[in-house]
């Protein structure tokens, strides 16, 4: 199974960004956990969808504010598939991140397409996999 999961962007003010895509949109907050350096995530998604978007708070002075970050986030099944996608994107001199167990984030590697967005493809990202790390982590 291939899925395209979430768009993650940045967010100044979580509980704004919560109430305003609550009033707006049909999309629902699934959770929200502190996520080691990162910062506190919040993932919205529609109920009984699997695509979502995730919110990363980010406060001065953190690594999340360093480089590039928005990207589009893309499921699959195994983790040979994000291995043979990081290959391509090697060979093709287009890899950001190598593979690498991320936690909450699942196994995971980074690429940009043509235009510089940045694309991650990953195993083991799905909303159950979030909702369970904030149950083991509250």
């Amino acid at each position: 199974m291939t899925a395209l999961t979430h768009v993650n962007l940045r967010s100044a003010n979580l509980d704004a960004t919560r109430a305003w895509y609550e009033k707006y949109t049909p999309l629902v907050a699934q959770g929200q956990v502190q996520v080691g350096e990162i910062g506190e995530v919040l993932w919205l998604q529609e109920p009984n969808e699997r695509t979502g978007l995730v919110f990363i708070g980010v406060e001065e002075g953190s690594p999340v504010l360093q480089g590039a970050f928005a990207h589009v986030g893309i499921a699959f099944s195994e983790r040979s598939e994000v291995d043979n996608v990081a290959d391509l994107a090697q060979a093709d001199n287009c890899l950001e991140r190598e593979p690498v167990d991320a936690g909450p984030a699942g196994y995971l590697c980074v690429a940009t397409d043509p235009d510089g967005n940045l694309v991650e493809f990953s195993v083991g990202q799905e909303l159950s996999d979030f909702q369970q790390y904030i149950a083991e982590n509250k």
